[in-house]
């Protein structure tokens, strides 16, 4: 795991900031990029580095500072352009980065609602995170049993639904 951690060029510690309880609105706090944003869930979040300050890549700031299990995954945020890259889950939530280093998605365990698992038969396709505020973020997952037993172990069976599809496959 922390070869690959390496390999994205990520610093398992969160340096530039804390998880501050309540910082936001909807009293779900996180931290992205050393301030309080309200909006988490943006493909296109970077950590940029300021000039004359350490010239280290950190990476962007995620929710886990141990992360429990990290597996290859494709997030959805637009229908149309997949972006590929690593899911980590861990202590803090489940966070997402993408494959070319731009991006990434980070969503704290309180914030979650809902996860959609996408079955078919045996084998678990993919997952839909449903945070308070509405949003659903699909990601499509290399090995998706190990990553639904994760997300039981920190927020229970009762949040785990089954996907709803139009065609029943028997």
């Amino acid at each position: 795991m922390t070869d690959m951690l390496d390999a994205l060029g990520i610093v398992k510690k969160v340096v530039r900031g804390v998880f501050h309880e309540g910082a936001d609105a909807d009293g779900q706090g996180h931290v992205c990029q050393g301030h309080a944003c309200t909006d988490h869930l943006s493909a296109d979040h970077t950590s940029a580095e300021p000039e004359g300050q350490d010239s280290a890549r950190q990476g962007p700031m995620l929710v886990n500072s141990e992360v429990e299990l990290g597996t290859k995954a494709n997030c959805f945020l637009s229908r149309l352009a997949p972006k590929p890259g690593t899911i980590m889950l861990g202590d803090g939530g489940i966070d997402f980065i993408a494959a070319s280093g731009r991006g990434f998605v980070a969503i704290p365990w309180p914030s979650i609602q809902k996860v959609r698992a996408d079955v078919y038969g045996k084998h678990v396709r993919g997952i839909e995170v449903v945070t308070a505020d509405g949003r659903a973020i699909p990601f499509v997952l290399s090995r998706g049993h190990e990553v639904l037993r994760v997300i039981h172990a920190h927020l229970g069976r009762t949040r785990i639904v089954s996907m709803r599809h139009n065609v029943a496959l028997r």
